[in-house]
């Protein structure tokens, strides 16, 4: 019996799982379609590892995103060519110094649900060494979307997020306010 039952899981569908994962947007006065060579040097000085073609890279997918892959982690990039409304920041208006026409975001999907606590700020902490190399004067704030928290660009925030601590939007914002 045990055999027909392992042959039956062959065929049968998995069980949906709702995966589900921690996205940061940066939010762009103009859309930006970063290259693969613009997300390997950020990578690069980011993450500080040298790219390897099966463990370390980051691909361009024809201006439209990209999929970067750190070890067994990958981590997708889309660019959407609109702004953003206040639904992905909890039904807020969004402030003057957001302003924005396009914006790319940053998505982990964690297949074990969400992160919690001081893994979650780890996680964020490791995002954030990427997204500081990405940040330019066209990049108007960051917007951590599960926790509905918008950060505007700043010297300050560029270097706590270079500084590879653990990130804690929540308490970043309290910070720069």
């Amino acid at each position: 019996m045990w055999k027909l039952d392992s042959f039956k899981s062959l065929f049968s569908k998995p069980p949906a799982s709702n995966v589900s994962g921690v996205t940061i947007l940066l939010l762009q006065k103009r859309l930006e379609r970063f290259s693969t060579e613009q997300l390997m040097l950020a990578m690069k000085r980011g993450w500080r590892r040298e790219p390897d073609p099966v463990t370390f890279f980051a691909t361009s997918l024809d201006g439209e995103g990209a999929v970067i892959k750190f070890n067994a982690m990958f981590i997708t990039m889309q660019h959407c060519d609109r702004r953003i409304d206040g639904r992905q920041l909890g039904n807020q208006s969004l402030p003057a110094w957001a302003d924005h026409a396009a914006h790319s975001s940053l998505t982990y999907a964690c297949p074990e649900g969400i992160p919690v606590g001081e893994t979650r700020d780890t996680f964020y902490g490791f995002l954030g060494l990427f997204c500081a190399k990405l940040l330019s004067e066209n990049v108007s704030a960051l917007l951590f979307t599960e926790e509905h928290v918008l950060l505007r660009n700043s010297p300050t925030l560029k270097m706590r997020l270079q500084s590879g601590n653990k990130v804690n939007p929540l308490l970043l914002s309290v910070a720069s306010r």
